[in-house]
């Protein structure tokens, strides 16, 4: 019987169970990547001359300067994002829409048009509190790949 009780016991420290928060961390970020991936075929279908991809998305997306005291972190992501394909397609690079750290300054109306904008998309209801908890980096292949290959 004691065996029994240390095995759980050990089970439990190397297979914690409270995987419940990583586990939505995982689908959210899956859910915001597939939202991410159609606003770079839209922007490219509209805007052929100056595509984008969704490693250029993701890195705007992930580097987005937030205040982690809202429930909208999301919602001001997205709104970086937004900003970063206007300027893109517009070619407007102008020092005004910066502050002194190189951030792209976002409106309370650009946030609150992105929200109106993620309405019926669910990604209002990722209820997450900071962006590092997510997973939006982009990862670059493995060079082990090489030697599984006869």
């Amino acid at each position: 019987m004691l065996l029994k009780l240390e095995i759980e016991q050990i089970e439990g420290m190397v297979f914690p169970e409270d995987t419940d928060d990583n586990e939505l961390f995982v689908k959210s970020s899956g859910q915001i990547i597939e939202y991410l991936k159609g606003k770079v075929s839209s922007h490219n279908k509209l805007y052929p001359e100056v595509c984008t991809n969704i490693s250029q998305l993701k890195e705007v997306f992930s580097n987005a300067t937030v205040d982690e005291s809202t429930e909208n972190v999301i919602t001001q992501a997205i709104a970086y994002v937004n900003e970063y394909l206007k300027i893109k397609r517009n070619k407007n690079f102008e020092k005004g829409l910066y502050d002194a750290q190189l951030n792209l300054i976002i409106s309370d109306n650009q946030i609150t048009a992105t929200h109106k904008e993620l309405e019926d998309t669910g990604l209002l209801d990722i209820q997450v509190n900071s962006l590092d908890n997510l997973y939006i980096e982009n990862y670059e292949k493995n060079s082990l790949l090489e030697w599984f290959n006869v």
